[in-house]
């Protein structure tokens, strides 16, 4: 009886153990972060296609967005960006990419999003980064890091109201 026990706590240890497991889990965050930076340095700059989502602050919904809501929803700004006009926030893009070396959390029970931004070469999805506001939910490739406010400052400058008041 003893050793039935015990054959069945290791079995279930180790399917536990090996469920719970992925490859991708044991790089680390910065890892991958290097990774997505490289990629982003190897694209041809003419293939780079940033699209931004951004859905203002100064309208209220009657629930947090989705990223595929923030798409869809009629009230979203949208700006995309190609080739010489991604020249000043590529080199910045990727030297923070390299320079951060964040673990992932788990804060936010669904990722909610008023900024989404993806980029493109050729179609392919390199970086999609996304967050509820100004100050919460940073999500980058779908994974949940600590607020930083440097990815939602990266791209304000773009969002398609803030362009025209400087025009």
């Amino acid at each position: 009886m003893k050793k039935s026990l015990i054959v069945l706590l290791l079995v279930v240890g180790y399917l536990l153990s090996a469920c719970g497991s992925n490859a991708d889990d044991s790089a680390p965050a910065g890892t991958a972060w290097e990774r997505i930076a490289e990629a982003i340095e190897q694209a041809d700059p003419e293939s780079l296609t940033l699209t931004i989502y951004h859905f203002p602050d100064s309208i209220l919904t009657r629930a947090p967005l989705t990223v595929d809501d923030l798409k869809t929803h009629p009230k979203t700004e949208i700006a995309i960006l190609r080739g010489d006009e991604l020249a000043e926030i590529l080199p910045a893009l990727t030297a923070k990419l390299r320079a951060a070396q964040p673990d992932p959390v788990q804060v936010l029970p669904r990722q909610y999003a008023r900024l989404y931004y993806v980029l493109e070469a050729d179609g392919k999805k390199l970086l999609d980064v996304s967050c509820e506001d100004g100050a919460n939910g940073l999500f980058v490739n779908g994974t949940e890091y600590e607020f930083d406010k440097w990815f939602y400052q990266l791209v304000e400058p773009y969002f398609p109201k803030a362009a025209e008041a400087d025009a």
